[in-house]
């Protein structure tokens, strides 16, 4: 895909009323897959945890623990938009309990962990 391509996809979102920050991250990301950047991790490029102390051997990294929360990152991966299951809309959307979706329960989960 050459820049004048680049420039089309540009235009259109930019008469479509998006921020021009989502422009050029998009164009950005466009470029990189273009140009053959990788868009996977392989799991073969992983190894297994070893030598993982027990539980009762952890309880000296409690107090370290509840410091580096405030500085914690929580990255929830939910996979795609559910399309293949027929669905019109994010599956983080979809009511898990009554009143309650997939994302609220991500979002409760992730301010139970910060008020602990």
């Amino acid at each position: 895909m050459d820049e004048k391509n680049l420039g089309l996809f540009a235009d259109e979102m930019r008469r479509a009323g998006m921020l021009s920050l989502a422009t050029d991250c998009f164009l950005r990301s466009l470029r990189f897959v273009n140009g053959g950047g990788a868009t996977e991790i392989p799991e073969s490029s992983f190894d297994a945890v070893a030598g993982l102390e027990s539980l009762e051997q952890q309880s000296g990294y409690e107090a370290a623990g509840r410091n580096a929360m405030s500085r914690t990152v929580v990255i929830k991966l939910n996979g795609g938009l559910g399309t293949s299951m027929g669905l019109s809309k994010a599956k983080s959307l979809l009511e898990v309990r009554p009143g309650l979706s997939f994302l609220d329960l991500i979002a409760r989960s992730v301010l139970a962990q910060r008020s602990r």
